[in-house]
């Protein structure tokens, strides 16, 4: 079973590589990440890093959902992937809002890592280059307490910058 998961998250993570057509909403998320986590979220995040993060929730919801139309056939795979981008889109507005009214809570709902990692994990799933499946849906919950521990280990091993 762990095998399976394994493979699978395996064929998640591969599939910009595979399908260079993921690159073009990837690489920003990516950059963002790393620079997020590096310069910004080191020492905790801010409020406008975190409206900067619903902003980048709330532009791959839309992205996914223009995928999604341009792909619609209707089951309940389309069905899920649907309450995905509506939530993905009132996520990233609901934090949008949150930090611009400067609710301390946007500092732990907006964090750069959770956000990239659920946009790194479905967007080939919205693409149709990963099948949804349970096995896919457990592979992504199974893996991110690895994720997270992993990067969370390499920026406290990692030199802080000057500036930051």
């Amino acid at each position: 079973m762990f095998s399976q998961l394994a493979t699978t998250f395996f064929e998640i993570l591969s599939a910009p590589i595979k399908h260079p057509i993921l690159l073009w909403v990837l690489i920003p998320v990516y950059i963002n990440w790393i620079i997020s986590d590096i310069y910004q979220e080191r020492k905790g995040t801010k409020l406008g890093n975190a409206i900067s993060n619903g902003f980048v929730a709330l532009w791959v919801g839309l992205d996914w959902g223009r995928q999604l139309t341009s792909q619609f056939v209707l089951s309940s795979e389309s069905l899920f992937k649907i309450a995905l981008v509506g939530f993905f889109i009132m996520y990233g507005l609901s934090v949008i809002i949150t930090g611009l009214r400067g609710k301390e809570i946007v500092k732990y709902v907006g964090r750069i890592r959770e956000i990239t990692y659920a946009i790194i994990c479905l967007t080939p799933i919205f693409y149709g280059f990963v099948p949804l499946s349970i096995n896919t849906i457990l592979s992504i919950i199974v893996f991110f307490p690895v994720f997270y521990i992993i990067f969370e280990v390499v920026m406290r091993v990692t030199p802080s910058p000057e500036n930051v």
